[in-house]
């Protein structure tokens, strides 16, 4: 019985590739019953999606290249936008702008003249920079839309750019308003040592008037000393030089005192002129730092004005021709198999049927 057995087991492997061989021949041979159907239904329907693609309008993509606005520089010298690029992004694609694009436009073929638009954003290359795409059959309106734009993004941030260039503009002019008031000060105080040294010429003209003053009546004083004949009026009036030059000594010694203090108030003076140009300098380069971050403010820039590629992206005849190929082929082979159903088991045989 074992025998038996392990003799059947080849015969049932032989029996299964017989039939997969069996199989496999009435499949081609169905395919080959029915060639002119596969073959010729696959090219009806590459001719007609070529002829929809002929007849269908051709689609264009146009496109710009736009950048946000730089509002200042970080401390690692990266740029601050006005306004993030995925914030903008958000906005067009969201169709902020579509109402305001479609009211001024001039376009002249008012038919062609599309109710909504749908613009494609992207970041070019992982940067900043915002790919703008827009896809029309008709060239100069797309031209024409993506234009109006990039003008309403403009003009939209203009108001951004105005504000901080404004803010800027007040603190320019209270720095400006400072350096004058420095001036101001300095200008004082120049014009108070001019004067402490006209009073120090004076002063030290004085002196030597005193000192020569002093001398005179010393030598008079001293030819009185040499009278031998002594009497009340000589020794009065050596009385009168001696006061008179003790007082001339005295008014030499204020006038030098006088001098010293004068000499102080013009260091004084000197060193808070000093100290107003050290002021005078951090607000001039304070006014410089701010006209640069005035200058380095700018809005939305256009990298590349719209433009549109030659070759229509819409429709992709190869392509569709090619999947109507494919998907035809399939679709015959499957009807043929079908028909073949049909004709072996309804038309072939209607006796069984019934």
């Amino acid at each position: 019985m074992s025998q038996t057995a392990n003799q059947s087991e080849p015969m049932e492997y032989q029996t299964d590739d017989q039939e997969d061989g069996t199989e496999v021949i009435d499949i081609l041979r169905v395919i080959w019953k029915w060639k002119h159907l596969i073959i010729g239904g696959t090219l009806i329907c590459a001719i007609a999606v070529l002829v929809i693609n002929v007849m269908m309008p051709k689609i264009y993509r146009v496109e710009t290249l736009i950048r946000p606005g730089v509002l200042s520089f970080n401390d690692d010298g990266e740029s601050i936008y006005i306004d993030t690029p995925n914030n903008i992004k958000a906005q067009i694609e969201y169709g902020t702008f579509d109402f305001n694009i479609l009211s001024n436009l001039n376009y002249s073929n008012g038919a062609d003249v599309p109710k909504a638009l749908k613009f494609k954003v992207t970041l070019a290359n992982s940067s900043n920079t915002l790919k703008i795409n827009y896809e029309t059959s008709r060239i100069e309106l797309g031209l024409e839309i993506l234009d109006l734009l990039n003008k309403l993004l403009i003009k939209e941030y203009s108001n951004f750019v105005e504000y901080f260039q404004s803010k800027i503009d007040g603190e320019l002019n209270i720095a400006k308003a400072e350096i004058q008031k420095v001036n101001s000060i300095k200008d004082s105080g120049k014009m108070n040592i001019n004067i402490i040294e006209k009073r120090i010429q004076e002063l030290e003209a004085g002196i030597i008037l005193v000192e020569e003053n002093t001398d005179y009546l010393d030598k008079e004083r001293n030819k009185l000393f040499l009278i031998k004949e002594k009497n009340d009026s000589n020794i009065l009036s050596s009385i009168l030089y001696s006061n008179t030059i003790q007082q001339n000594l005295q008014l030499a010694n204020d006038y030098r005192s006088q001098i010293q203090e004068l000499r102080h108030q013009k260091e004084t003076e000197l060193q808070n002129i000093s100290e107003q140009e050290n002021i005078l300098q951090r607000q001039l380069a304070e006014i410089k730092d701010l006209e640069i971050r005035k200058r380095n403010i700018s809005n939305i820039e256009v990298i590349r004005q719209p433009y549109s590629f030659p070759a229509p992206i819409k429709p992709q005849k190869l392509l569709n021709v090619i999947l109507a190929v494919f998907v035809g082929l399939f679709m015959m082979i499957f009807l043929s198999f079908f028909l073949e159903y049909i004709s072996k088991n309804f038309v072939q045989n209607p006796a069984t049927n019934k």
